[in-house]
């Protein structure tokens, strides 16, 4: 049993409620607040039922707050959550100097010492820290929570200007194993910072991203201990991971402490994100996962669409796309040779949404091709032909294909996943909306979560099996195929 499992057991009990009168008083099966207070499921998830609870058993706030923290302890681990403890108490043990509520001037050079209160001062140190940035250091490195859109505002604002070289670091989330599900905060935070990743200049390589997965990161590895820093030629700025306390230091021995540790954290990292400015590129891009991978192992696919570009032969390729596109003879020599290799592998298995595959079905385009290299909508009998090739190839084990229920589908329509081996790699890429890019993201520990979720998809109740899913789609090709039967009698018109 947990501490906060054990913590919740005693509130309960000198409340005096029974775990089932408690369930019925706050609409929580019996079996999932059995599960929580027992410790055997884990509370990460269940935040809205925590709060339920903690409302009907009326607690004190001195009793909230430690209930709270001993859920904050579990959800992150008892090292991070320590880390952060003392760093909230480092900030507030040097108080020496009041940080002022006015901002200071964007391109003043900060004091020696300032520090902040509240949110709203820790914001106006942040935004002066990065302002001046750009007019006296030419060099920042960030260890920064990327998702808080007002930090991510400054920081873009110091990227798109240019004269300054950012590294930053950012930590992606991980699941427990046993869920079996990505965590969907991983490809949110890679699109709040997108803006940062494909701006035109940060393509001259003023801005470097870099990430770890958290469950990799241990206290010893040093940047734990500051949840959220800055470095510059000049000073330190540290902040509390919740942004209500905050610290400036000009010191320049601490500010080679804190390079040091900045530096040993990005050994640990590295940048997995690679922009495709070009469809050349993105073919390119795939081609290089194809090649390092064995048509041996199993391929797995998971997106919003049906994955059927490999069904296509070269032929059909070549009709498909019209002759106008420029750089065709370009983009075909490029494509073909990955449709090749594609087409090697011995096994697939494919997870997609139905919502998906009615897409398909009504609007007759791949997602996986972007509009300007596929603008006319595939005719509906090249959409029966490629859904009954994924049929025959089921059929002679080839293709194993799963519906995933759409509620429980975490990634957009933007957002495909590839792996294949055991534990070789994933690929993930986001569809960027300006401009048609792709933004890719490699990891080799992404397996942590993304793996997890392709390999346990198929012992929850999550997908419908492949003789569903076949029915499914079987079921689909027929409404097609009489709805092109029916148009061509009546383009026929009577007999």
């Amino acid at each position: 049993m947990s501490e906060f499992s054990s913590l919740l057991s005693s509130y309960i009990h000198q409340k005096g409620y029974s775990i089932r009168s408690l369930a019925k008083r706050t609409g929580i099966p019996t079996a999932t607040l059995t599960k929580i207070c027992s410790g055997t499921r884990s509370p990460k998830n269940q935040r809205s039922r925590i709060d339920r609870i903690i409302e009907v058993l009326m607690l004190t706030p001195e009793q909230s707050k430690q209930l709270a923290a001993t859920l904050e302890k579990e959800i992150v681990g008892s090292g991070y959550y320590d880390s952060r403890a003392n760093m909230c108490a480092f900030i507030e043990g040097l108080q020496c100097v009041i940080y002022p509520s006015r901002p200071l001037e964007g391109k003043a050079i900060l004091p020696v010492l300032a520090t902040a209160e509240k949110k709203a001062d820790v914001y106006a140190l942040v935004r002066s820290f990065l302002g001046g940035g750009s007019s006296y250091s030419q060099k920042l490195d960030i260890y920064l929570q990327s998702h808080d859109p007002v930090l991510l505002e400054a920081l873009s604002q110091l990227v798109r200007g240019g004269a300054t070289r950012v590294r930053h670091i950012v930590a992606l989330a991980t699941t427990d194993g046993k869920s079996g599900g990505i965590d969907p905060r991983n490809l949110e935070k890679i699109r709040r910072i997108e803006p940062l990743l494909l701006d035109a200049n940060s393509q001259r390589g003023n801005y470097q991203a870099f990430y770890y997965y958290e469950r990799a990161a241990t206290p010893s590895n040093g940047l734990l201990q500051f949840p959220n820093v800055l470095i510059s030629e000049h000073a330190v700025l540290q902040c509390t991971a919740d942004y209500t306390h905050a610290i400036c230091l000009g010191n320049r021995g601490i500010q080679r402490y804190f390079q040091r540790l900045f530096n040993s954290q990005l050994a640990n990292c590295r940048p997995l994100t690679t922009v495709c400015q070009s469809i050349q590129d993105q073919i390119a891009r795939y081609r290089s996962i194809m090649q390092a991978g064995n048509p041996q192992e199993p391929l797995r696919v998971l997106e919003w669409q049906p994955c059927l570009l490999w069904t296509l032969t070269e032929q059909e390729a070549l009709h498909l796309l019209p002759e106008r596109i420029p750089f065709r003879r370009e983009y075909l020599d490029s494509w073909l040779p990955y449709l090749r290799q594609l087409q090697q592998w011995k096994t697939m298995t494919l997870f997609f949404s139905l919502e998906g595959l009615n897409d398909f079905v009504q609007t007759g385009r791949l997602q996986e091709l972007p509009e300007e290299i596929l603008p006319a909508p595939l005719p509906v009998s090249v959409r029966i032909d490629l859904l009954q090739r994924v049929l025959n190839w089921t059929a002679g084990g080839r293709v194993c294909p799963h519906i995933v229920r759409d509620e429980k589908l975490r990634i957009g329509k933007d957002a495909q996943l590839i792996s294949y081996g055991a534990d070789t790699i994933l690929l993930a890429s986001l569809n960027h909306q300006a401009g048609n890019r792709v933004c890719f993201v490699e990891e080799l520990s992404a397996n942590w979560s993304a793996l997890d979720f392709m390999e346990n998809l198929e012992n929850t109740d999550w997908i419908l099996s492949t003789d569903e899913t076949c029915r499914i789609i079987q079921s689909v090709i027929d409404i097609c195929t009489r709805e092109l039967s029916d148009e061509k009698r009546a383009m026929d018109g009577p007999a």
